[in-house]
């Protein structure tokens, strides 16, 4: 007994020796991240104080809080000590410093918290990430051009280090279909609940679904409630691409099939992600977290909340069309233009740039030529077929731009050419640089990270439509058009990642899923409010009640609906949006859950020209009008 006794405190004293200045610090770290963590989540549970609060620090115990230092740092340095992992240190100290900045992200939505975060582990994954960690002594030195099985990291997983080629690439392909799988349950479902909750708009939502209503009646893109008359979508934007969704909607008759589609259209974005990774040689966990970039990158989802768009498609095509080009598959090429071309009448703008890159960095000058004059031909034919069917190309969301009554694209390129100075004003504002930053530190900026100037050519159309115009919602994450630009800077990302030295590489993927997926939660997590709405029983009630009254409008009558109950009574020949238009139809119903100064409810309450079919105070009002001449 006296030598057992004798052996663990040798055994103790030696392991104490071990201790270094780094151990401990490390240590130090990884408990007051748990802490804090736990403390976090026990004070907005019991209170629901915010860590943003001050009252929040008048609720805690600091004694409590002390004793749960000391003790856990006791536990987490006994680990140390007793396993002598490096790895296992490096291990803890990411998962609780990272696990808390994910955690306190879900109580701001402020950028600036993000970017703290962000620097924050920066440094961590600096530390806890070397080549030596990734690969392992000897791998470091052997590592070739070629698609290897690479050691994973034990931070990230625990599937076995070597694994064979064959099984590590289903394993990839799987983690792929889950991040595809993960991105259409989350936004498909958020803002389907926006659908059920009566929160998408009539613009940019009803009109898309009645279009959709009049595509399976006579396969005509035509809508009331755009421009307040009949008319077709082709007038405003050229837009056939949305014929590829009409057989999934006529199997499912309801808008909640477009919210998902456009899910599944952008999640699609995975594949040609994915096969540009293997065309470039991107190591198994390289291609892991370019994709979990992709499925976290916050524009992507923003931009399905506003709500319907064809540009949704353009980050599936776009990056298609790319992958076609690095595999100079003529077929593939021809395909993915007219796709891209399909989807709006300035897409070609995208097309153009890639052409100019294909003859100036990739040498192909035919094809590079043809794609070039195609996309010139099919933007002058788009355009006119604009102006002819309706209101015209929008150039006037560049009026900062055009300084004479021309109103013309040529008056935008004679402004950056006469006068670069003014353009590159007009560029690199102060709302802009944060949506620079916004767009680019999810990728660590690896799009400008270039190796040929020659690629900066596929910024173009970043610098172009998204900085240069002052429309506010061009440069804002929240909206649909970054879309097409996304897929031309995932394309940058993964083609730059292969120029890169190793010894960057291991810390720059982490990197970018880390960023992606703390940007998500800090912009993100206030969107679960839609599921917390629904299933409150209270909200429940409140729609439900909308619905029965909603019903009792015959599928033949026209209506006028406030712009949240156009969307659900789209599915008829005849809806106007209340805002827009002087129609006078069979129905009126009005959204009665925010007060407005629109409309008095009163007038139609007491009306001897409208017969009250449904009211319920401060919910919802449906009205007959009585004398309507049948």
């Amino acid at each position: 007994m006296k030598r057992l006794a004798n052996d663990v405190i040798i055994f103790i004293k030696t392991r104490l020796k071990t201790i270094t200045l780094e151990l401990a610090v490390v240590a130090f770290f990884s408990d007051w991240a748990i802490i804090s963590l736990i403390n976090m989540y026990s004070t907005y549970h019991e209170s629901r104080l915010k860590f943003i609060t001050l009252n929040y620090l008048k609720k805690m115990n600091e004694t409590d809080i002390f004793i749960k230092l000391i003790v856990v740092y006791i536990l987490i340095l006994l680990i140390f000590i007793i396993s002598r992992s490096v790895r296992l240190r490096k291990c803890v100290l990411f998962i609780s410093v990272f696990s808390y900045g994910l955690y306190s992200s879900t109580f701001t939505d402020s950028i600036y918290y993000c970017i703290g975060f962000m620097v924050i582990m920066t440094m961590v994954v600096i530390y806890c990430y070397t080549e030596k960690d990734v690969l392992g002594k000897s791998e470091s030195e052997k590592l070739s051009d070629k698609m290897i099985p690479e050691k994973i990291p034990e931070i990230i997983t625990n599937i076995p280090a070597r694994m064979t080629l064959k099984s590590s690439q289903k394993i990839t392909i799987l983690i792929v279909a889950l991040l595809g799988i993960w991105f259409v349950i989350y936004t498909g479902g958020m803002t389907t609940l926006r659908y059920l909750e009566y929160a998408t708009p009539s613009m940019d939502f009803g009109i898309f679904s009645q279009m959709f209503h009049y595509m399976v009646k006579n396969f005509q893109q035509l809508t009331t409630c755009e421009r307040d008359v009949l008319m077709s979508h082709f007038g405003v934007h050229i837009s056939p691409v949305y014929y590829l969704l009409l057989p999934f909607y006529a199997i499912y008759q309801s808008p909640i099939t477009l919210q998902i589609c456009q899910a599944v259209v952008i999640a699609l974005g995975l594949i040609p992600l994915y096969l540009l990774g293997r065309r470039f040689r991107l190591s198994n966990l390289e291609i892991v977290g370019s994709s979990i970039c992709y499925a976290f990158y916050p524009a992507l989802s923003m931009g399905c909340f506003y709500d319907l768009h064809e540009n949704a498609f353009l980050p599936l095509f776009l990056l298609l069309l790319l992958y076609f080009i690095e595999c100079d598959k003529l077929p593939g090429i021809i395909i993915t233009t007219i796709l891209v071309f399909s989807v709006k009448e300035d897409a070609p703008v995208y097309v153009a740039f890639i052409a100019l890159y294909v003859i100036i960095d990739k040498k192909k000058y035919l094809k590079g030529a043809v794609l070039l004059i195609a996309s010139i031909l099919y933007f002058m034919f788009a355009t006119f077929l604009v102006n002819k069917l309706g209101e015209g190309e929008s150039v006037y969301l560049f009026s900062n731009v055009i300084y004479d009554d021309s109103n013309s694209l040529i008056c935008i390129i004679k402004t950056v050419f006469f006068n670069p100075g003014y353009a590159l004003q007009q560029l690199f504002l102060q709302d802009n640089l944060l949506f620079i930053f916004k767009v680019l530190a999810p990728l660590c900026f690896l799009p400008l990270i270039v190796k040929k100037w020659s690629q900066l050519i596929l910024i173009g159309p970043f610098l172009l439509i998204n900085l240069l115009s002052d429309y506010a919602y061009f440069h804002d994450i929240s909206y649909q058009y970054l879309f097409g630009n996304i897929g031309i800077l995932f394309y940058l990302m993964v083609s730059n990642i292969d120029n890169l030295k190793h010894s960057f590489r291991v810390k720059v993927v982490p990197l970018m899923a880390i960023f992606s997926v703390m940007m998500f939660v800090t912009l993100m997590h206030g969107k679960m409010y839609y599921w917390e709405d629904y299933q409150s029983s209270y909200d429940r009630n409140r729609w439900e009640t909308m619905n029965e009254a909603l019903d009792k409008i015959p599928k033949d009558a026209s209506v006028t609906a406030t712009t949240f109950l156009v969307p659900k009574l789209s599915d008829r020949d005849e809806i106007y949006d209340m805002t827009y238009t002087d129609e006078v139809t069979d129905y009126v119903a009005l959204d009665l859950r925010i007060a407005t100064t629109d409309y008095d409810i009163n007038q139609y309450l007491k009306s001897d020209e409208y017969e009250t079919v449904a009211y319920t105070q401060a919910i919802i009002g449906v009205f007959k009008r009585i004398n309507n001449g049948n």
